[in-house]
């Protein structure tokens, strides 16, 4: 007797199981879906060795020719005063100009004639000034306001390093999450398998601002004992049943 060609394909492969096969699992296997997310943050404080004072010289007239003369000679008046203060460490960093003119302003019911100003014009030249020694700080911003030249519009604070000090952040950050991990899991009887995941979070290095008042001749100035860098990391285990 010939067998259809279907019979003759299910003797060759053998019998058919009836049912579905599951694999069996391993009950400390975790599951796909049993995570644990912890968010790390820390701060590493270093003692500060830069320093950048922001500064401006500022001239003011009535026409565009002579406010950009006046300034003009103006100027090396402010840089001998930067050139002496060489010797205590103090480098321009960065230096800008521009000349503006202010406009007459819009009508406006409770002035509907807007005067012009009386000098329009206003040269300035902003410069950073950088400083290796922290300690100059005081004496050159004395100096330079009490020259009558400049005007101080910002004192930072910085580690000229601060990649290494937001690594030591970053290191902070991790133990502290692995920290808070450890104490939820134990905490909720789970032990941490492996981690699965690392997202990098913030890293910031100090702002370090000095306060500055508007209007002083002398103005004290303290230098911060350290400055602090923020990091922070998101860190995922997989998590298991003890």
């Amino acid at each position: 007797m010939r067998l259809p060609p279907l019979v003759l394909l299910l003797l060759a492969v053998g019998p058919v199981m009836s049912g579905p096969v599951l694999a069996q699992e391993n009950p400390d296997t975790p599951r796909r879906g049993n995570v644990l997310s912890v968010r790390g943050r820390a701060q590493h404080w270093q003692k500060p060795d830069t320093a950048r004072i922001e500064i401006r010289v500022t001239t003011k007239g009535r026409t565009l020719d002579g406010t950009a003369q006046a300034h003009q000679e103006r100027t090396p008046r402010a840089y001998e005063i930067l050139k002496a203060l060489e010797s205590s460490g103090v480098t321009i960093e960065k230096s800008t100009f521009r000349l503006n003119e202010e406009q007459r302003g819009y009508p406006t019911p409770a002035n509907p004639n807007p005067k012009v100003p009386d000098l329009p014009f206003t040269a300035m030249s902003d410069l950073t000034l950088k400083l290796t020694a922290v300690d100059a700080v005081n004496p050159t911003v004395t100096r330079l306001v009490g020259s009558g030249l400049f005007e101080v519009l910002k004192v930072t604070f910085s580690v000229e390093a601060d990649r290494q000090a937001l690594n030591e952040a970053r290191r902070a950050a991790v133990l502290d999450a692995r920290e808070q991990a450890r104490i939820y899991a134990e905490a909720a009887d789970l032990k941490l398998v492996e981690i699965t995941e690392i997202a990098d979070g913030e890293a910031t290095p100090p702002e370090g601002y000095a306060d500055l008042p508007r209007s002083a001749r002398i103005i004290h100035i303290i230098p911060p004992a350290a400055v602090d860098f923020s990091a922070s990391v998101t860190i995922r285990w997989r998590i298991a049943p003890r």
